[in-house]
């Protein structure tokens, strides 16, 4: 069994200034190969951003004593999770000094990036640091139906000016709208990689949106937790697993974790928030004894409150399709675009090429039902036939990159037969889990939360993060659980940071 002890974490950040041009350029070239886009199968694992025409800046890993000081620790805050959600709890709860704020990670810096079976983020910035960083809000008809469901406070109009709160639009189209925020922490950029005609598109039509800045991935880790990490009230435990919520007299107390082969008991004076993501946090709420009472009961988990937590799971489902537009120069890319990314981080693999999406719905009060996103391939053959194989979860049905599809082949085309089977047999996930900890009112016996995110009957505990979503957004995930840690933080502390921002999009 572990050791247990009582501790104090202490974060450690550093910047490193290059200023020599050689430096840079050898540093840059000695690199690991390509790079943001998946066109490029890897993630650069390397944060570069130009901090002006004379210097470049290197953010360094994020490093943790391996050896902690052994004493009595106790804080104000501690959220469970430095996820998409996470990151940005910990930069905007550690703004008020008062309040001592500790942030749990199971995984490490989001450099050493982990592979897992369900991605799901095990890394600073979690999911925003893997995901494929295409930047879509939702629709208005989404939020404004949890607020119809007994979400108070939800609706679209509560909820846009925390979109507009984290952004800093890169746009020049989109800059001028009060729809779009200028000046936040989360960089969102043109994801327009090439000269795709809008007349590919039919109707519901938009550009793609990525959070890329300057070539690089900006996740939540980049924008939000690693410009507050020399404050001295935010310290980050990394590798830390945590086992157990400490609950006592249907109210938390802390939390108990693992790192090094050490279990630690950490104690919180005002709450304790689960930022773990749609899996992490019911699991981690179900081992604390919050959960469906027959699951518990039966593992021999004392109930300390009967919630359907781990319930109502929804997802996005993907089809892949490829096709060929003839009207638009695609990018091919060469030995150059390896060089020009590595020297300036611009060129085909400084996109996501994620190019556009169209959704489609059946009236103007609705939310879309279906999303296209279209995903520009290089027009090279031997590329064009390998890109399907990387959809192609069933190793049994070898002939999916080839464009057929058993068993679907001798259906006519494009018959609903035939694009029944092809959904039957080739529907992916596209890890977009949310809902399993659900918000609703204090009637609602399918929720979890209540609209102040609030565990019901556990007093000091909430859960941040897409679980809490009353319904899966129309559009990727995101961009939403930013918004819901924005919105969480101001609960948190009694704040209304959008005042300002709310009276301009009103009318919106």
């Amino acid at each position: 069994m572990p050791d247990t002890n009582e501790v104090e974490l202490v974060p450690v950040s550093r910047l490193v200034l290059y200023g020599s041009a050689s430096r840079i350029i050898s540093d840059l070239l000695q690199r690991k190969k390509a790079v943001l886009s998946p066109a490029a199968h890897k993630v650069s694992q390397d944060f570069i951003s130009s901090g002006n025409s004379k210097a470049i800046h290197k953010q360094s890993r994020m490093k943790m004593r391996s050896k902690l000081p052994l004493k009595l620790a106790k804080y104000s805050i501690e959220a469970v999770g430095a996820g998409s959600a996470g990151c940005v709890l910990a930069n905007r709860l550690s703004e008020d000094l008062v309040s001592r704020v500790l942030i749990v990670e199971a995984g490490g810096s989001e450099e050493e990036n982990a592979r897992r079976i369900w991605p799901r983020g095990k890394v600073h910035g979690g999911t925003s640091f893997i995901s494929h960083l295409h930047y879509i809000r939702g629709s208005r008809h989404d939020f404004d139906g949890w607020a119809k469901e007994g979400c108070q406070g939800w609706s679209y109009k509560d909820v846009l000016p925390y979109f507009i709160k984290s952004e800093d639009i890169q746009i020049s189209d989109l800059s001028s709208l009060s729809y779009h925020g200028r000046g936040g922490p989360l960089v969102v950029s043109s994801g327009v990689a090439t000269s795709l005609s809008h007349k590919v598109y039919r109707r519901g039509f938009c550009y793609g949106r990525e959070t890329v800045s300057k070539g690089d991935r900006w996740s939540t880790a980049i924008a939000f937790l690693r410009p507050a990490m020399n404050r001295p009230n935010l310290h980050v435990s990394i590798d830390s697993y945590v086992t157990k919520i400490l609950i006592e007299n249907k109210k938390a107390a802390g939390i108990s974790f693992i790192k090094d082969n050490v279990k630690h008991v950490v104690k919180a004076n005002k709450e304790v928030i689960i930022s773990g993501g749609a899996v992490n946090s019911p699991q981690l709420l179900m081992l604390s004894g919050i959960g469906p009472k027959k699951h518990l009961s039966a593992l021999k988990i004392p109930v300390e409150a009967d919630l359907p937590v781990g319930n109502n799971l929804e997802d996005h489902t993907m089809l892949f399709l490829l096709f060929r537009d003839n009207s638009s120069s695609g990018s091919s890319p060469s030995m150059w675009s390896h060089l020009q990314y590595q020297l300036f981080r611009s060129g085909p693999f400084a996109k996501t090429h994620l190019e556009a999406d169209a959704f489609f719905g059946n009236d103007k009060i609705e939310p879309p039902y279906f999303q296209g996103t279209f995903y520009s391939v290089p027009a090279v053959s031997s590329f064009a036939h390998e890109f399907p194989k990387m959809e192609n979860l069933n190793p049994k049905v070898i002939y999916a990159c080839t464009y057929t599809y058993p068993p679907c082949n001798s259906l006519p085309y494009p018959s609903d037969e035939y694009w029944i089977c092809r959904l039957r047999h080739y529907m992916n996930t596209l890890y977009h889990p949310t809902s399993t900890c659900r918000m609703g009112d204090n009637n609602d016996d399918t929720a979890v939360v209540d609209p102040q995110l609030k565990v019901k009957g556990i007093s000091n505990l909430r859960v941040v993060d897409a679980s809490v979503m009353r319904h899966v957004t129309s559009g990727n995930t995101n961009a939403p659980t930013i918004m819901i840690a924005e919105k969480a933080a101001d609960m948190i502390r009694g704040l209304d940071s959008v005042k300002d921002i709310r009276k301009k999009t009103e009318h919106l």
